[in-house]
C-alpha cells in the first residue's frame, strides 16, 4: 500500500513546485472565524471527557458560529459556555489546557511534524 501513496505524492509534487506558504496570511485568516476552523474537532473531543458526547459537540458547534461572527477568540467562547465553566469549576476540565489545545498557533505550527510524520509511516526505512 505505501508503494501507491508514494506513487499520488509522486503526482503531486509538479503541483506542488513553486509553491509559497505565507504563514502570516494563513494565521491571519485562521483568526478570522476566532481559531475554530481547526479547534472545532479538538473542542468536541476534549469537552466530551468532561460532558456528554452531544453536548461537546453542540458547544463546539454553536461556539464556533460565535466566534465566526462576533469575530472572538474560539477558546474564549467556549470557556463562557456555561457548562463548559462548570466543568472547569468542578475541576472536570482544565481551561488552561483547554485554550492551549486550541490554541491556532499550534495548528500552523504543527503542519511540518504532521507531514513528517505521514512520510514516515509511508517509508519507515
Amino acid at each position: 500500500m505505501g508503494c501507491c501513496w508514494w506513487g499520488a505524492l509522486g503526482s503531486l509534487a509538479p503541483l506542488l513546485e513553486g509553491l509559497e506558504v505565507h504563514v502570516e496570511a494563513m494565521a491571519r485568516n485562521l483568526r478570522l472565524s476566532g481559531g475554530a476552523v481547526l479547534a472545532e474537532p479538538a473542542a468536541a473531543r476534549l469537552l466530551g471527557e468532561a460532558l456528554p458526547s452531544a453536548t461537546a459537540q453542540r458547544i463546539a458547534r454553536e461556539a464556533g458560529e460565535t466566534a465566526r461572527r462576533e469575530q472572538r477568540d474560539y477558546a474564549e467562547v467556549v470557556l463562557t459556555q456555561p457548562e463548559v465553566a462548570a466543568a472547569v469549576e468542578d475541576a472536570a476540565l482544565d481551561a488552561a489546557a483547554l485554550r492551549t489545545a486550541l490554541t491556532i498557533d499550534l495548528y500552523i505550527g504543527s503542519s511540518e511534524a504532521q507531514v513528517t510524520r505521514v512520510l514516515m509511516r509511508l517509508d519507515p526505512s
